[in-house]
């Protein structure tokens, strides 16, 4: 558990993303949920003897403007659920998901999208195989200063890459990018895509390894409040377990990084 200052649960959005040496999903599907209005909650399968994994967490919490919806479902089953949510305006909403799971090899069963198909259903969906994720952890945020695309893609078995043209251009300094995937069988770390929102109009998806196929769920959110967003991305070398980059002057305090991708085992990787 970790303790935070108090907040209002429907105004406030829990995002991070983890680091680990290791590849059993048992050690490193770590789960995070917002557990009380001063508290997180992360937890993972396997207990001890297990790596540790660093978990780099942050919440977001808003006086007004954004509204917060969050559940957990337990043992996720091939034919994945429904959630029932209150209503919401699609054009200004979007999903996040992360999971806890067991298991040796990243497969399957190992990958969830939260896809909202009406204003009042939140459809969390994995593929046919394996065990159930055991948990399922899901937001669902709607900004008012927001125009939100939901846009969804499928990297087929075989296939390195991928773009989704938008349906309506966007403004890239104010957009980002967060959503989901799934995969139809095992993989390892240079079968895993990037995510990019290439320019106003496309977003790619980019990957070293061709190992079986992956769908994406994910959301392109442009605001129209007074939201910054900068892009970038990093190339780490072989020897390098650290890299900075240089961005624009921003405020800390009202300031944070989302990676566009699932917050575990996302990224391009060469496995070399």
């Amino acid at each position: 558990t970790q303790a935070i200052t108090t907040i209002t649960l429907s105004q406030s959005l829990l995002v991070f993303n983890i680091r680990v040496n290791d590849a059993d999903p048992g050690d490193y599907m770590v789960g995070g949920f917002v557990s009380a209005t001063n508290q997180l909650t992360f937890n993972r399968n396997n207990a001890g003897g297990s790596p540790i994994v660093i978990i780099e967490w942050q919440v977001f919490s808003f006086s007004s403007g954004v509204n917060v919806q969050r559940g957990t479902v337990t043992n996720l089953a091939a034919a994945g659920a429904n959630v029932t949510i209150t209503a919401v305006n699609l054009s200004r909403s979007f999903a996040t998901v992360n999971v806890r799971k067991d298991g040796a090899q990243y497969g399957s069963d190992d990958g969830v999208t939260a896809d909202l198909t009406t204003t009042t259903n939140l459809f969390l969906d994995r593929e046919a195989g394996g065990a159930d994720p055991q948990f399922v952890y899901w937001q669902v945020i709607e900004w008012t200063g927001s125009s939100v695309q939901k846009i969804t893609a499928t990297l087929n078995n075989g296939v390195d890459s991928v773009s989704t043209t938008l349906g309506t251009s966007v403004n890239k300094s104010r957009t980002m990018i967060v959503g989901s995937h799934r995969q139809s069988g095992d993989l390892n770390d240079d079968d895993i895509a990037s995510t990019e929102l290439l320019n106003n109009t496309t977003v790619i998806f980019t990957r070293v390894g061709t190992a079986n196929t992956l769908s994406f769920v994910y959301y392109v959110v442009e605001f129209s409040d007074n939201t910054d967003v900068v892009h970038g991305s990093i190339r780490m070398l072989s020897s390098e377990n650290l890299v900075s980059t240089a961005i624009c002057s921003v405020t800390a305090a009202q300031s944070g990084i989302l990676p566009p991708s699932c917050y575990f085992r996302a990224g391009s990787n060469c496995r070399t």
